[in-house]
């Protein structure tokens, strides 16, 4: 057997000539990718991530790699820069960037760069990935909890900046139900998975009509029945055609419920503000 040099990168084997090609242009970055090469570009991160690299005389998986040398030293520094920032989105934005290449010149200083690599490319697009997953993530929370607060919601928000609650199963409590804030819906492929833990999602939906996200909240059918929501049958992709109405749809036989986030808001506000009544 060859010996393990001290800078080496170990592919994982299942990774496919289709998986490649999402990763090298989602590095490229040279035209938008579409729904079906994200879904193979989330497969190649997965499959990227059991990947090995032997560095500093040590083995790391791609997810410990990013654990140790990406998350540890630039994840507390960015949060906390991030809630300070009057504009979490443009502000944020820049921020990220800056921190990517950095992230970038790094890698390549310690030697991990495609030139002297085999590999090595992969391992940038990996981190680079979950870089920019993590900050845009926390840019749209944190967007919509100051979003909430404005509206006059009462809601419990965690706070990212502390470890314990960053980790936490749920990212805020609206009264008895536990909420999450997604930036993309591909959560929706492990909703049964999820449910024990979460009541509603707010996120965003693409409305490929309009060439435009839109802000969307998912919830348990229990959640919009309590604030006293009618709904329509409809599925995920005929949404942004039937709203304003709220949609009812079923996944593996347990029914959601999916409502525009400012229809949301207002039935939220007008069921606080009336048991804040009946409580007086």
């Amino acid at each position: 057997m060859t010996p393990v040099t001290e800078l080496s990168i170990r592919l994982n084997p299942h990774l496919t000539t289709r998986h490649i090609t999402a990763l090298r242009r989602y590095l490229s970055e040279t035209r938008p990718l579409t729904g079906k090469q994200w879904r193979t570009l989330f497969k190649a991160i997965d499959l990227l991530s059991e990947s090995n690299v032997w560095f500093r005389n040590q083995e790391y998986t791609f997810s410990q790699f990013y654990a140790e040398f990406v998350d540890r030293v630039h994840a507390s520094s960015f949060l906390d820069r991030l809630y300070r920032m009057d504009d979490s989105h443009t502000e944020g934005e820049r921020l990220r960037a800056a921190k990517a290449r950095s992230i970038v010149q790094w890698l390549r200083a310690s030697g991990l760069d495609a030139a002297r690599i085999e590999g090595a490319e992969f391992l940038l697009v990996f981190s680079l990935y979950w870089w920019t997953s993590f900050c845009r993530g926390y840019m749209f929370e944190l967007t919509v909890f100051r979003d909430l607060e404005a509206s006059g919601i009462q809601f419990i928000p965690h706070d990212p900046r502390l470890e314990e609650e960053r980790y936490a199963p749920n990212d805020f409590y609206l009264g008895e139900f536990r909420g999450d804030v997604k930036i993309s819906i591909y959560f929706l492929e492990d909703l049964v998975a999820l449910q024990p833990t979460v009541d509603l999602y707010i996120s965003r939906l693409y409305d490929s009509r309009r060439r435009r996200y839109q802000q969307v909240v998912f919830m348990k059918e229990q959640v919009w029945r309590h604030i006293n929501g009618d709904t329509i049958p409809g599925t995920v992709p005929q949404a942004p055609g039937l709203f304003p109405q709220a949609i009812s749809f079923t996944i593996r036989g347990k029914s959601w419920v999916l409502a525009e986030y400012d229809v949301w808001k207002a039935k939220v506000l007008q069921f606080q503000a009336q048991t804040k009544g009946e409580e007086q």
